[in-house]
């Protein structure tokens, strides 16, 4: 039988507060006609802040799907080995003590999955379960448990 030993959340480095959010992307051409809406809709969400991988003012630079990507890619795995590290170490338990990992996301797709690069990058052991879960939304983790 499984079980969590350990969590550990690891952040995106830079943190902004909603209303930060909000002010730069009403900015971008295609939502300048729709201030009004991206303000109610940002105040509706409740939330205080988040955090990006990027500067926030870089991300008006991203136009081409590949090249967000592989942003994307990349930091996701970098924060998931950092996650997964910090809970291991947490639990006093070693990589190859991992029987099953899962992984979420929204913003972008990896092939090979990001379970797949963070199970190589940290070595763990070639019969470890991986669980891709993708396209279920922000509800990903409660999907699979109502499912």
């Amino acid at each position: 039988m499984s079980v969590i030993a350990g969590v550990f959340g690891a952040l995106p480095p830079h943190r902004y507060s909603q209303s930060e959010i909000t002010d730069q992307i009403v900015q971008f051409p295609a939502l300048q006609e729709h201030e009004g809406i991206v303000r109610r809709l940002h105040a509706a969400a409740k939330v205080d802040s988040r955090h990006f991988v990027l500067p926030l003012a870089e991300y008006a630079s991203l136009t081409d799907f590949t090249q967000t990507n592989e942003i994307f890619i990349e930091h996701a795995v970098d924060l998931g080995c950092e996650a997964l590290l910090g809970a291991l170490e947490e639990a006093g338990l070693q990589p190859q003590d991992i029987d099953m990992i899962a992984s979420t996301t929204v913003t972008g797709i990896a092939v090979p999955s990001l379970d797949a690069r963070i199970a190589g990058r940290l070595g763990l052991r070639p019969d470890v379960r991986r669980v891709p879960l993708f396209g279920l939304g922000c509800a990903a983790g409660a999907g699979e448990w109502l499912g």
